[in-house]
């Protein structure tokens, strides 16, 4: 069985880190290897070789994760120079992704609250690239790496990968176990998908969103962002779910379609958004 890391020449590194401040790698001088002589700055091209090497065994959609250090040029001294994360390869889907990092960050605390924004870093497919947060602070990010990445590596299927701080994640432990009731009354869900200009973000869009949809919104998350022939130039899409739930009673399918009036109307007048 292939180890978790293996050394990965740099110059077949297909990506580097988003938080790897622009910099050159770091080298060894005087290294044994020098075809491999430079330290990391994330851990995914690595996990990507090994994934590489799974797929030429027959061993498809081989899930991996590695926790390690990673080094970034910066001041003799300075602790962030040498950051811990964790990461993962997958061949699943970019919620199921999103799923794992939630669940990763509630064991820590089941109180935290992760969220994504989208990312236009040029190694993600466009519209399928996020930014992680964790209770509104930068954690790390998660997306499906893009072609020009993963045919460097010969995948047969699309890859999503992720890059998380340990740092951020340990932060603010609560091992203690708490328990809260289940709803006792459903949730009703709706896709949306907006039109909208370039200059608008995310966190616009969901202000808009949270201050229109009332009392009974249970959340609101990022589905998607497009661009291409079916979107008019200097535009963009965004595909977001909107959740509602009452504590008290089962919310009837007009009392939904109110609410999500109320959210197209706001995003229309506020931000000049059209749906798709």
């Amino acid at each position: 069985m292939p180890r978790l890391c293996e050394p990965c020449d740099s110059k077949d590194q297909p990506i580097h880190g988003s938080q790897s401040r622009g910099t050159s790698p770091l080298s060894v001088d005087h290294s044994s290897r020098r075809q491999e002589n430079t330290l990391r700055q994330s851990l995914i091209p690595s996990l990507l070789v090994v994934r590489r090497d799974n797929e030429r065994h027959g061993n498809f959609n081989a899930k991996l994760f590695e926790t390690a250090g990673v080094y970034l040029a910066a001041r003799p001294g300075d602790p962030t120079a040498e950051p811990r994360r964790v990461a993962f390869v997958t061949g699943d889907s970019f919620v199921e992704a999103k799923g794992v990092v939630e669940m990763l960050a509630r064991r820590i605390n089941p109180q935290s609250l992760v969220t994504v924004r989208p990312s236009d870093q040029p190694h993600f497919v466009p519209g399928r690239g996020s930014e992680v947060l964790l209770n509104g602070q930068p954690l790390g990010w998660l997306g499906e790496l893009s072609r020009d990445v993963t045919d460097k590596l010969d995948f047969r299927d699309a890859v999503i990968a992720a890059e998380l701080d340990l740092a951020t994640l340990e932060a603010t432990p609560n091992l203690v176990p708490t328990f809260a009731e289940l709803p006792r009354y459903p949730s009703i869900s709706r896709d949306l998908n907006f039109v909208l200009d370039e200059s608008i973000t995310w966190e616009a869009l969901l202000d808009v969103v949270r201050s229109a949809a009332g009392s009974s919104l249970d959340g609101a998350s990022f589905g998607g962002q497009y661009r291409g022939q079916q979107i008019p130039a200097n535009k963009k899409s965004y595909l977001l779910t909107v959740a509602f739930r009452a504590a008290d009673r089962t919310l009837t399918n007009d009392e939904v379609d109110a609410a999500v009036k109320s959210v197209i109307n706001a995003c229309a007048e506020k931000l000049g958004a059209a749906l798709r």
